[in-house]
């Protein structure tokens, strides 16, 4: 029984370092436009008429070195929580 539980743990430890690497991916970093990001992740969502988006930029350079298809699903994600929260007002 004391092998099992050895073995067990081992597979654990194993599986966790396993679940670790693959965390490590940076993912497709570009230099992309701010400006561009948020207006393609605003396009990409679902936002009922009656809630108005207003985007102000004062940048003195817009440009992020990021994963621009990540950086869309991150910003469509919070923009779907807010018009959840909106309309749960």
């Amino acid at each position: 029984m004391k092998t099992v539980a050895k073995e067990a743990d081992r597979c654990k430890t194993i599986l966790g370092e396993l679940l670790e690497f693959a965390r490590q991916n940076r993912g497709d970093l570009q230099s992309t436009d701010v400006r561009d990001l948020l207006r393609t992740a605003v396009e990409c969502s679902f936002i009922p008429e009656r809630i108005a988006v207003k985007t102000a930029y004062n940048l003195n350079d817009p440009l992020l070195d990021v994963d621009k298809g990540q950086m869309v699903n991150v910003i469509t994600n919070l923009l779907s929580n807010a018009v959840d929260a909106i309309e749960g007002e």
